[in-house]
């Protein structure tokens, strides 16, 4: 499994087209400012040349103006089986830490996850494909064999960069330097190491699931190349926020 695995058809794909319908309908063509995931302050939507929204937004299950589009988070987990997979991952039941919906990005750089809770603590992502995702739109990409690599000197240095750079992505003026040099570390560890970044075909209703202990990221869209509707969640085990937080079962 090399610390992810590609869960085929998991979501129903009626309930991805309705979610992607709510998106389309509520949240598309509304001119306010939403809370954005990367930024973590409320933004109107940013544009791609091709016209589709790069910036995520985050947490749909707290847009209650957004009625059908709420439920989105709610929808995929009644609708498939990831909350048994996550949980047989974590080794008991898990709480929805984070989400955020993309239609599109600007890319993403090679980074591992960090858990806010409980640092050393076990964290689960899901990429939940709620379109068709051409090879062209931005695909979400894994490192395999990521997580075996040590721990050393330099690979905290790569991921307190390429965190510090993820995290601000958006924000103008900041974060350019340190994902360059994310990059250019992991790059050299990439090549040493023999690693290559694999990014699966992901059809509507199919669910890519990995440790944070993974190196992943996405590739940045080309012109032409479609939407990546898809809805990105975090879980960590329920015991370890139990005061902050309601199960997802």
């Amino acid at each position: 499994m090399n610390g992810w695995i590609v869960l085929r058809d998991l979501v129903d794909k009626a309930v991805c087209a309705e979610i992607v319908a709510a998106w389309r309908d509520e949240v598309r063509p509304y001119p306010g400012p939403l809370l954005r995931q990367l930024s973590s302050v409320p933004e109107v939507h940013a544009l791609s040349p091709d016209g589709w929204v790069v910036n995520p937004v985050v947490w749909p299950a707290r847009l209650p103006i957004f009625p059908r589009f709420a439920t989105s988070e709610v929808s995929v987990m009644r609708a498939s089986g990831l909350v048994a997979a996550v949980a047989d991952w974590l080794g008991g039941p898990p709480a929805l830490l984070q989400s955020a919906y993309y239609e599109s990005s600007r890319g993403t750089s090679p980074h591992v996850d960090f858990n806010p809770i409980e640092r050393d603590g076990p964290m689960v992502g899901a990429w939940v494909a709620l379109c068709d995702v051409g090879p062209d739109a931005g695909r979400f990409f894994v490192v395999p064999g990521s997580d075996r690599l040590p721990r050393d000197a330099r690979f905290e240095r790569f991921a307190e960069l390429a965190w510090a750079g993820y995290r601000s992505a958006f924000v103008e003026g900041g974060g350019a330097w340190t994902d360059q040099a994310a990059s250019e570390l992991w790059a050299e560890i990439e090549a040493e190491r023999g690693l290559e970044r694999v990014a699966p075909a992901l059809s509507a209703g199919d669910v890519i699931l990995w440790d944070r202990s993974v190196v992943h990221g996405s590739f940045a869209p080309r012109p032409g190349g479609g939407p990546r509707h898809s809805l990105l969640m975090h879980f960590v085990r329920l015991d370890s926020v139990a005061d902050r937080v309601d199960s997802v079962v």
